[in-house]
């Protein structure tokens, strides 16, 4: 019951923060410049746009999976990267439990760098997880 409790409220108050943000989108590109192997552009989209009580990340437009480097990164990682910038940084006195994924929706297309298929290699997924970490920074 404690547990259920908490996450709701988390959830709850996450959606009420979200609700007093102005809707409305952010755009940014970024560019992930090496494979580790050789220099590349590899482009690295951002759209946050607030709905009402929910937050929308839309990666839409992100480098093809790059099926021979393993620099790909998997949307659970990004999800996290992205909600804990935002729990680390804009809402620092929430608490931190999986309900702050609840009104957070990640937009992505497959067989991405952001999301490869599941053949491709990810060992050193950290590179696109960087620009997670500090692309949504206020």
């Amino acid at each position: 019951m404690t547990l259920r409790k908490t996450l709701e409220g988390t959830e709850t108050e996450l959606r009420q923060r979200i609700r007093e943000l102005p809707d409305g989108k952010v755009r940014i590109n970024s560019w992930i410049d090496g494979s580790l192997r050789e220099h590349i552009l590899a482009k690295w989209p951002l759209a946050v746009a607030v709905d009402e009580d929910r937050m929308i990340s839309d990666l839409r437009g992100a480098c093809p999976e790059l099926a021979n480097r393993s620099i790909n990164t998997h949307v659970a990682a990004l999800k996290t990267c992205l909600t804990t910038n935002m729990i680390l940084y804009v809402w620092p006195d929430l608490p931190i439990n999986q309900a702050v994924f609840s009104p957070i929706e990640v937009l992505r297309d497959r067989n991405s760098l952001i999301d490869p298929s599941d053949a491709s290699p990810t060992a050193m997924s950290l590179i696109p997880l960087f620009r997670a970490m500090s692309a949504p920074a206020p």
